[in-house]
């Protein structure tokens, strides 16, 4: 099980949510995800970098920094969980 918090959570939510199109498929980026769940840029940014360290989000860096989920949580898209991905790990949300 792997523990994230209370922004983290809200951050990776709203990131589930902009994903609309087909599996593996992103077009958001830092500032979409910003607007989405109503964080700060600034303090996103620390959330994103510790997301992604925990490999719940991969950002791409040469593609303009599009924001993807991972193999971890693309289950929590329900579209994509049909199309075949992975169960997504479970979380416990500390606060």
């Amino acid at each position: 099980m792997t523990t994230i918090t209370a922004l983290e959570n809200r951050a990776l939510l709203a990131l589930v949510d902009l994903m609309y199109a087909e599996r593996g498929f992103s077009d958001v980026d830092a500032e979409d995800l910003a607007d989405r769940s109503d964080l700060p840029i600034n303090i996103l940014r620390g959330v994103m970098g510790s997301l992604s360290k925990k490999q719940l989000i991969d950002v791409d860096e040469e593609m303009g920094n599009i924001i993807y989920l991972t193999e971890y949580t693309e289950g929590m898209v329900d579209d994509w969980l049909i199309e075949g991905a992975p169960t997504p790990v479970e979380f416990k949300v500390i606060v």
